[in-house]
């Protein structure tokens, strides 16, 4: 048995929540799916009237109320020329760009999702810049508006000022990582996903497309842009690992592109292998937690 540790980042913690809103899960909330909110993309990235890229974290639509929702999830750096474009932007550019699937003339809800350590300063920035942005902020274990600034919608309006009650178990099949989360969290997702791979009696190899399927089970609403990130990393931390740590196990397949292969006969001793590197990884963050803990209380 494969230990699968689900130890979420902050930025992936509230994609996950976002997109854990507009799915039907037996433990969490659904009250954009209940509401006619559906997903409609993840990590888009299309250009606007200006020739500037907009990549914002996710994209919601609703037939019934022919509205398209954006958001952007903040846990670190907020820039200033991406959220004036980000504000500038028109529901006449998305339609341009064919990146919903919402027809006709639809109305257009942006905001910005944050935790409650970074709220003064989305605040702040939301302020200083005359973005006019409706704030959600997750609050301990509620999700809910933190400004005055109303949506378009009704529906969202009415959802995000009551609040929403978030479980402490929250899904993470969802979006399991991004490009530009650690290594060692990566890791502790794609190696289990490896051994079942690997396990394959028709197949002596994996390709990283096939990889990133068995990582992210939204990747049909997955940009293009970001599978073609996302295959970058892992291929960057395979060809690592394959110097390294499974360096007696790994190998790259030498005639099919981006393909990798565990060597016969030792899978047994692989998957011995990756439960102690999920081990070690998962001690790294929690001690990287800890310190993040201990400097909270030294500042304070």
């Amino acid at each position: 048995m494969v230990l699968k540790v689900r130890k979420l980042c902050e930025h992936t913690t509230l994609m996950n929540i976002m997109i854990g809103l507009a799915n039907k899960h037996e433990t969490f909330p659904s009250v954009l799916a209940d509401n006619g909110y559906q997903l409609d993309s993840i990590c888009p990235s299309f250009l606007n009237k200006d020739g500037k890229e907009v990549n914002p974290d996710l994209i919601f639509k609703s037939h019934a109320e022919n509205n398209l929702f954006i958001v952007e999830c903040k846990t670190g750096t907020l820039q200033e020329e991406q959220a004036i474009t980000y504000k500038s932007l028109t529901s006449e550019e998305v339609k341009q760009q064919n990146i919903t699937t919402l027809p006709g003339n639809f109305s257009l809800d942006k905001t910005w999702v944050c935790i409650e350590k970074n709220l003064t300063k989305v605040n702040s920035k939301n302020s200083e810049w005359k973005l006019n942005f409706p704030i959600v902020c997750k609050f301990n274990t509620t999700l809910k508006k933190s400004n005055n600034i109303p949506f378009n919608s009704t529906i969202l309006n009415s959802i995000f000022t009551k609040g929403i009650d978030i479980p402490n178990n929250i899904p993470t099949v969802y979006y399991s990582f991004s490009p530009e989360d650690p290594e060692e969290y990566i890791l502790m997702h794609i190696l289990p996903a490896i051994i079942k791979l690997s396990l394959n009696p028709h197949k002596d190899y994996f390709t990283l497309e096939e990889l990133l399927k068995e990582t992210h089970l939204l990747y049909e609403y997955l940009d293009k842009n970001e599978k073609t990130k996302l295959r970058k990393r892992l291929g960057s931390i395979l060809s690592y690992l394959e110097r390294s740590e499974l360096k007696e196990f790994l190998n790259k397949v030498t005639n099919t592109p981006n393909a990798w292969q565990i060597i016969k006969n030792r899978i047994l001793s692989f998957r011995n292998k990756c439960q102690k590197m999920i081990k070690e990884y998962h001690s790294i963050l929690q001690k990287k937690e800890e310190e993040k803990k201990q400097k909270k209380i030294s500042d304070f």
